[in-house]
Order: structure tokens, then sequence, then C-alpha cells
């Protein structure tokens, strides 16, 4: 009776093996590293973390204690010391996925810096008010571009998806600004308009008076060639008064 309840209660020891793959995965039950996360996804990570805290606790005893027994701790129990480590090691795996890391802006200060300049560059003084128009509204995009790029850049919660759209968004309005900037005309000076304006008034007809017939009739056989050329160069003289 005796020898027969003693075999009973042999109970199966943990193998070397489960011991020591326990001991491993406990090991790992520690923090993520959380250099270069961003501020609000180390807040996301520890608020987690202290949600499973009791959890964490339960399975680092559970392992503790399977290596205090040693070769006295059961299969069983280091089976199911197995299965808390397991579990929480996969909790703390998504937890450790809330944490992002901080987008890199550099490439996007420097584009932003570039455009900064070119934005302050005063280039219309003598051009021409119809082509200053279109430069003066790819300039007030271009500055809206940068202070966009500066607020992300100065946001340590910033997505490096945002950070890539906005350095697209400089790139594109830096691109306009130049195409405006070298669609610019220079304007023609009041001295230009003047010489014009009095050239202009001297395209008349000659006076035919005292002049013989036949070359007068030569005379208006010209003009009339000519007439198409003189209201051209009339209109392009009256275009430019202003």
């Amino acid at each position: 009776m005796a020898l027969a309840a003693a075999k009973k209660a042999l109970v199966e020891a943990a193998t070397p093996e489960q011991k020591a793959a326990l001991a491993k995965d406990a090991e790992g039950l520690v923090e993520a590293s959380k250099e270069g996360k961003t501020p609000e996804s180390i807040t996301a990570y520890e608020a987690k973390l202290q949600e499973l805290n009791n959890e964490l606790t339960a399975a680092k005893e559970a392992a503790k204690a399977i290596a205090t027994k040693g070769e006295n701790a059961s299969k069983d129990a280091a089976i199911e010391a197995q299965a808390k480590v397991s579990a929480i090691k996969a909790k703390l795996a998504d937890a450790a996925a809330l944490l992002k890391d901080k987008a890199n802006t550099s490439a996007l200060e420097t584009a932003k810096n570039e455009l900064k300049q070119e934005a302050a560059e005063e280039v219309t003084a003598g051009k021409t008010p119809e082509t200053v128009t279109p430069y003066t509204a790819a300039k007030q995009a271009a500055d809206e571009a940068v202070t966009e790029a500066e607020g992300i850049i100065a946001n340590p919660n910033a997505t490096q998806d945002a950070v890539n759209a906005a350095l697209q968004k400089v790139a594109e309005k830096k691109a306009a600004l130049a195409a405006a900037k070298k669609a610019l005309v220079e304007a023609a000076t009041p001295e230009q308009k003047a010489a014009l304006a009095k050239d202009a008034e001297g395209l008349v007809p000659a006076s035919k008076e005292g002049k013989t017939p036949e070359s007068i009739t030569a005379y208006e056989a010209k003009l009339q060639e000519l007439n198409t050329e003189l209201e051209t160069a009339k209109e392009a003289a009256k275009s430019n008064r202003n």
C-alpha cells in the first residue's frame, strides 16, 4: 500500500530543455527601447505596459518559481509557467508596436530653407503687372508650404509620411516659383513708351498738296500695300501706352 501510494505520488520533472527555454523567454520580458520614438507613442506604450503589469509580474514569478525549484520543478508546472510567459511575451510585442520612430526631417529642413530663401528674393521690380500677378500667387503658395513644413519639423510626433508629403509639396512649390520667376517680363520704361508714342503719332499720310496726279496715284497705291503693316504698328504702339 505505502509503495503504491509513493509510486502514485511521483511527479514528472521538467526537462532541462523546458527549463532552459522558459528561462530564456522570461529574460526577454523587458521593456522595449523608447530611444528615438515619438513622445505620443511612448505615452501610449507606457499606458499599455501599465495595463499588462499584473500579468507580466505573474509570468515572471511563475518562471522564477521553476528556476528556484530546480530539479523539483514539475513538467506540468513548467508547461503552465511557459504558457504564461509566452502569452505576456506576445502582448509585450503588440505593445512595442505602438512605439513609432521619430521622423527624419533633415531633407525637409534643407528643402524648406532653400524655398524660403528663394521666395524672399525681390524679383518683381520693373516687371510687367501681367507677369507679376502669377509670380505673386506662386510666392504666396511657396510661403504657405514653408510655414507648413516648419510646423511639421517642430512637431515631435510628426510621422515620416507627413514629412515626406511636406517635402514633396515644397519641391512642387519651388518648381512653380522658379517657373513664375522665369516668366517675368521686363516692363517698358516711361522713356521707351514716350518715344514710341511720339513715333506712332508720326505714322500719318504725307501731304499730297502740290504733287503731280501721277505721283499721288503711285503713292496711294503704295499706302494701300502698307495698310495692314501700318495698322499693326499703330495697334502695337497703342497697346503699350499704359
